[in-house]
């Protein structure tokens, strides 16, 4: 298992010398299981990721779990430029705990929040429920348990 943290901050992006050192993206944690991949929320962090992911011409097969539906850990989607490649398939999980992560990521990858021509993206992407206290396996090997966390309009965290 390979972890690499792609953005730490809290609710805004920050640039600038002073955020060099730790970087100034919104949560998105990367976690490789061998081959497979799973992201811990699509903050503004996804888009260094999705530059990353293109350097390699392979196809990106990727599972997203969101805690929760705040702006600041889902706008990396808009920029993420493995949506733009018709051979990505990207599972996105998130449980439904006060405001519903999947709907809100949905509504930001529409219109009036992406332009009409960039919501018409080639990936493939399936949306998934969980359940609190319920383990799901994403991929082989990894099971994952969530879990209600108190934060303002519910979230969840991930064991």
């Amino acid at each position: 298992m390979r972890v690499t943290f792609w953005g730490v901050r809290g609710t805004f992006p920050a640039t600038g010398a002073k955020f060099v050192r730790y970087g100034g993206d919104t949560m998105c944690i990367e976690v490789k299981c061998g081959r497979e991949r799973l992201i811990l929320d699509a903050g503004s962090g996804l888009r260094g990721l999705g530059e990353s992911l293109m350097q390699n011409d392979a196809p990106t097969h990727a599972h997203v779990l969101l805690s929760h539906a705040h702006i600041d850990h889902l706008i990396g989607f808009v920029q993420f430029a493995p949506l733009w490649r018709k051979d990505t398939r990207i599972s996105v999980w998130s449980m439904a705990n006060g405001d519903d992560p999947n709907a809100a990521a949905r509504a930001l990858l529409k219109p009036p929040f992406t332009p009409e021509a960039a919501a018409a993206f080639p990936a493939r992407l399936e949306w998934k429920t969980i359940e609190p206290e319920l383990s799901f396996e994403p991929v082989a090997g990894a099971r994952v348990t969530p879990f209600k966390v108190n934060h303002p309009g519910g979230a969840c965290g991930y064991r």
